[in-house]
């Protein structure tokens, strides 16, 4: 009898160990339970639209093409879009950069280019700089997260001239071509990138940078 009374309180010992180990490692997020039951797989993406007036023709056009595009990741069996769980998230890139729009992929799918021009148009106060690296710490928030679980993706849709506003949100900073000093290079090192529409001179300095 007090062999067994030894036996069940080092496995009450342990149980509690182990309790606490997941508590304070965070195990919980990879599936440290008793049942063992792992975090859903999900994708989250964003997507950068140029707000600038340069821009204004295009955007709703980027926001098809994004829908374009992962309509053929979803027919692909590696990493599908399933909307229940992944999510999406649409950025305006101007002077103060802003999330629009964030919904699952069926209802992206239900939006139209006057939606999109209506949404862009309420921010043409805005529309006159564009700060490059307050977008993408944006972009970095939304896409925070275990990327063993989280697949992470950003469609920018930009020629990537970083013109941030100073005294007043029309009058802007001369432009950067590269990158600027606070960009936010190690929020993104598992994040998958494209970039659209930047200009093939713009797009060799960003190259080098990164």
């Amino acid at each position: 009898m007090i062999a067994d009374y030894v036996i069940n309180a080092e496995k009450q010992l342990v149980a509690i160990h182990l309790t606490i180990l997941c508590l304070l490692t965070g195990l919980v997020l990879s599936g440290c339970s008793e049942q063992g039951v792992k975090p859903d797989i999900a994708n989250h993406l964003v997507v950068m639209v140029d707000a600038s007036s340069s821009y204004k023709a295009r955007q709703a056009e980027a926001v098809e093409r994004a829908v374009a595009i992962l309509e053929g990741m979803s027919k692909t069996k590696l990493k599908r879009w399933e909307s229940h769980s992944d999510k999406i998230f649409i950025i305006s890139l101007d002077a103060s950069p802003d999330t629009i729009w964030q919904g699952s992929l069926k209802d992206l799918k239900t939006k139209s280019p006057a939606f999109w021009k209506e949404r862009f148009m309420s921010r043409t106060d805005y529309s006159s700089c564009t700060d490059v690296s307050s977008a993408f710490r944006l972009a970095a928030r939304h896409l925070a997260g275990d990327s063993r679980y989280i697949g992470k993706y950003l469609f920018v849709f930009s020629d990537m001239l970083h013109e941030p506003p100073t005294v007043n949100m029309r009058a802007c900073q001369f432009p950067v071509n590269v990158s600027p000093d606070d960009f936010p290079w190690a929020n993104l090192g598992d994040v998958s990138i494209s970039v659209f529409w930047m200009p093939p001179d713009q797009k060799l300095l960003w190259r080098r940078a990164v």
